[in-house]
């Protein structure tokens, strides 16, 4: 990790910057990009300026290494060894591909040599360079390397490790100290610890993946400016807005819009608050020493500008009030005004919606449709959408628009978020005891019976956000808003004493399981805040009745979250043109996973792109982690014309840290939808997006399959 630190003087106000020449530099891009990208391969690695050369973003080198009776194919041949550009051929088989003579070089003949000991010609691996990490004979900076062949087909004797060890080194000149070998998942790591002692004999230097993976894990790199703030444990963080700099253990939903974001845990790569980051282009990584490190400590409360690269490169300097105005300026993108319909009042069914109908249920209902269309059951949801008009009847016909005006009209607020909270608040609580339009439940009830049929009374029905200020092209308000869960039976019980009369048995007791644990935990660790509210909804789900009205009104009152205000306030977006329409769907019990997809994201090589599936148990979830530190498995596929190749999972669960989440027939069948759906959106919903990439949420259902309940514009690139 590179610091640097500097001081200016700061300004003395009143003042009036000059912003009209600034423009906002691409912070991440010239750290990200190869030092040399005509660069093809190399035979050998002499010094780091050699490494940087093939290096990508993520300080990796890929390398073929020719096996004891084996050889490297085509041009390589006579060589133990090939690194190759890295960035530019993300794949071993890439890179092969690229050589003369090896231009139909076959996935096949590709597995044929690397796959099994019994076959294999060459093994492939890649390089890392940590420099900041601790090299186990105690001098600083280590190169480690990882040979990429499965647990049950690695070289399974001590003298067949130390054959490959001993050729790369015959390659690899630098660093001074010696190379280290890890593991490239749990069961390989634990066999080549359970050896260390034997390998060391044989001169081949071992050590755990987590010592080296350094104190840095970047999510979005950019540039940013803003007062640094570190956030004791169990301190509220919602008093901060888009002018900090947050140091905080964990990423914490209710956490607004901010300048940049530290954690010392984790993070989920997709929850809604890492897209929102990415999408703005400001810094967020774990800095697991953060609240150790002397450069922070200095800088605390102070207006800093702060430089993030994809790398882990960070510059943190003092600025001037005057640059950090003209920064804050222009991070505001123009955005065009809020559209809706307020003529159209009827519940919709999916089936019955395309993405035209935006306009009067919000383009997450309306993008259900497209769904609809797009795949058959049972992989689309059934439901259906309450439009804006219903929302602003509420408004209207319970007079709390003078309090909405004068709330959003109060420019005071602006300078102070307690005052600001507090009176948000009072919108929320109002909007939530004011009473329905005369007959409105009933016309959902209605609709719910006649969507889901015997039952339904009974079933959980989940309603969700769709606001005119979200899901949007230029715009995509992940997380703002929230989503509730409603029992029609518990509306026509006649009274208000739970618990819900949608609550099973079975799924009572799960609920109870994740209780006590969380109860526990909270209990051996009361540094864990993070637990207390989950404690709390648990506690109020088996407990308490769960009815539509409460749930539809709770939905509403969320067009005034903190966090939904303060990002509108950051995109210069008129409140008062903003509605709320809800999409209504069965809730998801017990699923299996929740997985974040991204869709159609650069890469070198494909034809299609890359696609990203993060996943997560279903009980901890992806978007919404209810454990901040909890790491999502990360699972990418490249697509090459209609088929989806190369399925790589560079990262499994936390939850789950010896077993991949999908199988081999789920993945298949997952990229397969995934592909449909995206081409649907590309010539029907967006066709004047390109490249269009999609941000996709799918739930694993109780029974094993992938429903998908949410596509949007993905913006951050």
């Amino acid at each position: 990790m590179l610091l640097a630190l500097s001081a200016c003087a700061a300004p003395t106000p009143p003042y009036a910057p000059d912003c009209s020449h600034y423009t906002r530099p691409d912070a991440s891009a010239p750290s990200d990009a190869p030092s040399d990208a005509s660069v093809s391969h190399s035979f050998a690695l002499q010094s780091a300026s050699d490494f940087a050369a093939l290096e990508s973003a993520q300080r990796e080198v890929k390398f073929l290494l020719r096996a004891d009776t084996g050889a490297l194919p085509g041009p390589l041949a006579g060589n133990d060894c090939v690194f190759s550009q890295s960035a530019r051929f993300p794949f071993h088989i890439q890179f092969l591909r690229s050589l003369p003579g090896l231009e139909s070089y076959s996935t096949a003949d590709y597995a044929m040599a690397t796959e099994r000991r019994a076959t294999r010609t060459m093994a492939p691996g890649s390089l890392y360079w940590f420099p900041g990490a601790t090299h186990p004979d105690r001098t600083l900076g280590v190169l480690a390397y990882t040979l990429s062949v499965s647990s049950d087909e690695a070289p399974d004797t001590v003298a067949a490790w130390a054959a490959f060890d001993q050729r790369l080194r015959q390659c690899v000149r630098w660093p001074a100290s010696d190379l280290v070998l890890v593991g490239v998942d749990p069961a390989q790591e634990a066999w080549l610890l359970r050896e260390r002692a034997a390998l060391a004999a044989a001169g081949v230097t071992v050590a755990e993946r987590a010592s080296l993976s350094g104190a840095i894990e970047v999510y979005s790199p950019g540039e940013t400016y803003g007062y640094v703030h570190t956030i004791a444990p169990g301190q509220p963080v919602a008093d901060y807005g888009a002018r900090d700099i947050l140091v905080a253990d964990a990423a914490h939903e209710e956490i607004s819009i901010v300048s940049a974001l530290i954690t010392t845990f984790p993070q989920s790569f997709g929850s809604h608050l890492n897209l929102r980051m990415r999408e703005k282009r400001l810094p967020n990584l774990r800095w697991s020493t953060a609240r150790d490190a002397a450069q922070l400590r200095a800088l605390e409360g102070a207006l800093v500008r702060m430089v993030v690269s994809e790398r882990g490169e960070i510059t943190l300097e003092r600025a001037t009030l005057d640059a950090a105005t003209c920064f804050w300026r222009a991070l505001q993108p123009p955005l065009s005004p809020p559209r809706s319909d307020l003529s159209i009042t009827a519940l919709a069914p999916f089936a019955e919606l395309g993405h035209g109908d935006a306009i009067a249920y919000g383009a997450k209902a309306a993008n259900l449709g497209e769904i609809y269309d797009a795949l058959e059951a049972p992989f689309r949801s059934d439901g259906f959408a309450i439009p804006f008009a219903t929302y602003a009847d509420h408004i209207r016909r319970n007079n709390l628009q003078g309090s909405i005006d004068a709330l959003v009209g109060d420019a005071g607020l602006r300078s102070d978020r307690a005052a600001l909270a507090q009176r948000l608040a009072m919108v929320q609580t109002a909007i939530r005891r004011a009473p329905l339009a005369p007959g409105l439940r009933d016309a959902i009830a209605a609709r719910i019976r006649s969507t889901w049929g015997a039952g339904a009374d009974t079933m959980f029905v989940r309603f969700r956000s769709s606001t005119n200020a979200e899901d949007l092209e230029q715009f995509s308000g992940a997380g703002l808003y929230d989503s509730r869960t409603g029992c029609l039976a518990d509306d026509l019980d006649s009274d208000d004493v739970g618990p819900s009369r949608c609550l099973t048995a079975t799924h009572r007791a799960a609920l109870e399981a994740r209780l006590a644990d969380y109860r526990a935990q909270l209990a051996a660790n009361p540094d864990r805040t993070y637990l207390a509210p989950l404690v709390a909804d648990l506690e109020e789900d088996l407990t308490e009745e769960k009815t539509v009205a409460d749930a539809l009104r709770k939905v509403w009152r969320s067009l005034w979250n903190t966090r939904a205000f303060d990002e509108r306030e950051f995109y210069g977006i008129d409140h008062r043109q903003v509605f709320m329409g809800v999409a209504v769907m069965p809730t998801m019990v017990l699923e299996r996973r929740e997985t974040v997809a991204l869709t159609n994201l650069a890469h070198s090589g494909a034809s299609a792109g890359l696609y990203r599936l993060v996943s997560q148990l279903g009980e901890i979830g992806v978007v919404r982690p209810e454990i901040p530190s909890a790491v999502a498995e990360t699972m990418t596929f490249v697509r090459e014309g209609s088929t989806a190749t190369m399925f790589s999972v560079s990262q499994r669960s936390s939850e789950s840290p010896m077993m991949d989440l999908w199988s081999e027939s789920e993945r298949a069948q997952v990229a397969a939808l995934l592909m449909r759906l995206h081409d649907h959106f590309a010539t029907r919903v967006y066709p004047t997006l390109s490249p269009l990439r999609l941000d996709v949420e799918i739930d694993v259902t109780s029974d094993g399959v992938p429903l998908f309940k949410q596509a949007r514009p993905y913006l951050g690139g």
